[in-house]
């Protein structure tokens, strides 16, 4: 089913590709002022090559899309693209496919919906979407600075992130200083992975049950004022216990230069505060978790940049979350080369576990994307 989905987006991207490059320059832009149509098709994939020294399990814990085998990992191939009808509709979906080593083919919609101004400032967004938590979750794994998805995000959010089914409202204003407030309301996407019916722990609560699942409110307001940009998120819903888990975050960038060169600082608190159910003895019962985290993104030559990491999770006994700590650090060189924009990079990754155990890994990561579709 994921092959004929992938095939058909494929068919209709390759399709555009045709149309878009069977014109001039001129004769494509005269064509949208005429009727306000434009179609721009998306693709791109991500793949790693490298190991750990940490086992099979380790591996497994990190994200959907991370790597999770030494080796070779194909971590996501995405088709999609936007249609745009004027400059106050637009129609976006993209489809995620990955290659497991032990189900083969795994893929799933990352997104599907269409936006509508209905004024200047407001916008409406219907459908399947990646809703703004935080300083990731709205990003897809092409445009990820690192090779993971971060911990916090795996961790509050799921595996492939926070998917909703949602209708969300945008409002912007300002100039100089410019503000952005979201508010969205749904349910999360439900999909399933190969993995997904692995049997429980021992641990009297269930991980994985504190994700959300429906009723889900959902807000984001954002500032940027030059050289800072903060942000605030939160999200309340009901989880897999049928009880509520409730997380809040805030996140502040400064653009700063170094030495001469452009760079970005940027830390980030998360806190999830989870009403359960202890199995043992289906008494109701709470648990909560801190994340933070703290990056510096440094642009030291042309093209080439330094990406740092560092990031924390305090963990919960009774559900059987460990306290974790990483530190990541990139070298990435970004370039464009026949119509695509590409991104080499090699990572280093140290992550700090319970008992004093470290687990080191590397990755070399190969980014492609092509087309304005994203």
């Amino acid at each position: 089913m994921a092959i004929r989905i992938v095939s058909t987006l494929l068919a209709l991207s390759l399709t555009g590709m045709a149309e878009v490059h069977s014109h001039s320059e001129s004769e494509h832009d005269n064509h949208s002022a005429e009727n306000g149509v434009r179609f721009s098709p998306h693709l791109s994939t991500a793949l790693a090559l490298g190991g750990s020294t940490g086992d099979a399990d380790f591996l497994a814990e990190s994200g959907h899309h991370d790597p999770h085998y030494d080796g070779f990992n194909l971590q996501a191939f995405e088709v999609g693209g936007a249609l745009d009808v004027g400059d106050d509709f637009t129609i976006f979906a993209i489809y995620n496919l990955q290659w497991d080593r032990e189900e083969a083919w795994d893929g799933h919609w990352e997104e599907a919906y269409m936006d509508f101004r209905i004024l200047p400032s407001l916008t409406i967004r219907s459908g399947m979407q990646l809703p703004a938590f935080g300083r990731e979750n709205y990003l897809h794994v092409h445009a990820r600075d690192f090779v993971q998805a971060s911990l916090a995000t795996t961790r509050f959010l799921g595996e492939d992130g926070l998917i909703m089914n949602c209708v969300s409202f945008t409002n912007t204003w300002g100039s100089e200083n410019q503000q952005a407030l979201t508010l969205g309301l749904g349910s999360v996407y439900a999909h399933e992975h190969s993995h997904d019916e692995e049997e429980h722990d021992d641990h009297p609560l269930h991980a994985e049950e504190a994700l959300l699942k429906g009723n889900i409110l959902q807000a984001r307001w954002q500032s940027e004022f030059r050289p800072w940009q903060v942000g605030v998120s939160g999200i309340v819903g009901e989880n897999h216990w049928e009880r509520t888990t409730f997380i809040v975050g805030a996140d502040i960038e400064r653009r700063l230069r170094i030495a001469g060169k452009a760079a970005t600082l940027a830390a980030e608190v998360s806190y999830r505060n989870v009403d359960a159910i202890n199995e043992d003895d289906d008494q109701k019962v709470s648990f909560d978790e801190t994340a933070l985290s703290l990056s510096l993104a440094y642009d030291f030559a042309e093209d080439w940049q330094w990406n740092n990491r560092i990031e924390w999770l305090s963990g919960e006994e009774m559900a059987g979350l460990d306290e974790r700590t990483r530190f990541s650090t990139n070298v990435s060189h970004l370039y464009c080369w026949n119509h695509t924009h590409n991104t080499l990079r090699l990572q280093y990754d140290a992550d700090f576990l319970p008992g004093g155990e470290v687990e080191n890994s590397v990755w070399f990561q190969i980014v492609v994307e092509w087309g304005d579709g994203h």
